[in-house]
């Protein structure tokens, strides 16, 4: 979706700016519980060291993932990798990119904006493409929840041996309830969604760190599939450490 037309704007407008009252989200218990994104078919979600300063750089490489994400049947979630300890006090963005049609165009942003009004929020992007740089977001957001929030957290350190330029690296959680993911984007359980990670100086565009690529489409399963999506896991996990291990 290139770009959105007036009356759709103003229709998902009427329809999204309030929240109902937060709930207590479900964060995996472990990193082992969260799912990685991919890229390529399947690579890992590598992220340089492109960007200052560090708590706003994404970085990831083949051992430490860049992004993740997780879906319990009631919040959908997601898990950014920085280079540093994130805080609130950075006057920073950090965004999850959606692709809802594999279009290669950004529809929609979930962000955790702490720069203009300090909360979780979805925006819907005006203009979605071709380049990051052409991405412009909608000044309002079409649904938020503001902080404290239990939408979004930080994360220090990774815990997960993640140690970027010799100090250690944070994450940053940022969620979303599927009933409101599904009220104002219109996807369904049937929908393959694309995810990029991206930083800014405010909720409007990109201006700090850009992806390089989308990540590989992904399912959200159905809730009764929750469990064996896990174990599945678990099983590459195991898998993975033994390779790890041989080499």
């Amino acid at each position: 979706m290139g770009r959105l037309s007036a009356p759709l704007v103003v229709c998902v407008l009427v329809l999204g700016v309030a929240s109902g009252a937060p709930a207590d989200v479900d964060w995996p218990a472990s990193l082992a519980g969260w799912i990685p994104v991919t890229i390529n078919g399947g690579q890992p979600y590598v992220e340089p060291d492109d960007k200052t300063p560090d708590n706003i750089d994404l970085r990831g490489d083949a051992t430490y993932n860049t992004g993740y994400w997780f879906f319990d049947g009631k919040d959908l979630m997601f898990r950014l990798r920085l280079d540093d300890t994130p805080t609130g006090s950075t006057q920073q963005v950090w965004q999850v990119l959606i692709d809802t049609d594999g279009d290669d165009y950004v529809e929609w942003a979930l962000e955790y904006d702490a720069k203009n009004d300090d909360q979780i929020e979805l925006n819907i992007a005006l203009v979605g493409g071709p380049t990051w740089d052409d991405v412009s977001l909608n000044e309002t957001h079409i649904w938020a929840d503001s902080t404290p929030s239990q939408y979004g957290r930080f994360i220090d350190p990774t815990g997960d041996g993640s140690t970027f330029d010799g100090d250690s690296d944070g994450f940053v959680d940022i969620a979303i309830p599927w009933a409101a993911m599904k009220l104002y984007t219109g996807v369904t359980l049937s929908t393959p969604l694309r995810v990029a990670f991206s930083t800014s100086d405010n909720h409007n565009n990109i201006n700090k760190d850009t992806p390089d690529v989308w990540g590989d489409p992904f399912y959200v399963p159905e809730p009764g599939t929750i469990t064996l999506v896990a174990l599945g896991l678990l099983g590459v996990g195991a898998r993975l450490r033994r390779r790890k291990q041989d080499d």
